[in-house]
């Protein structure tokens, strides 16, 4: 999971970064832009799945993290529509190395 967060952040888990074998939680700094986002996707999440090497993916993808969504925060996670676009096709390349392409949003 790659998520905003902040200190006393409901329900208050997931605010300090996780690497276990099947758990994966990297939370990220209010205004997160697109290139640190995607770069943390490659530096935490991409080795994990290498590792795990899953039968299938399954992607749940929060658009909340858009720049424009959730105006009460700021768009605490300034991401693009070309951001999304780009972590699909990397989700899909995953899902093609370990799972013969079976990947499910």
């Amino acid at each position: 999971s790659l998520h905003g967060a902040e200190q006393f952040f409901y329900p208050e888990t997931g605010t300090a970064l996780q690497l276990e074998p099947t758990l994966v939680n990297v939370p990220l700094a209010r205004g997160t832009p697109p290139d640190e986002y995607l770069a943390a996707f490659d530096r935490y999440v991409v080795p994990a799945i290498d590792a795990f090497r899953p039968d299938l993916l399954l992607l749940s993808c929060g658009f909340d993290a858009h720049r424009d969504d959730a105006p009460d925060l700021s768009g605490f996670i300034r991401l693009e529509v070309e951001t999304y676009t780009a972590l699909t096709a990397r989700a899909a390349a995953l899902a093609k190395r370990h799972c013969g392409g079976r990947l499910l949003s």
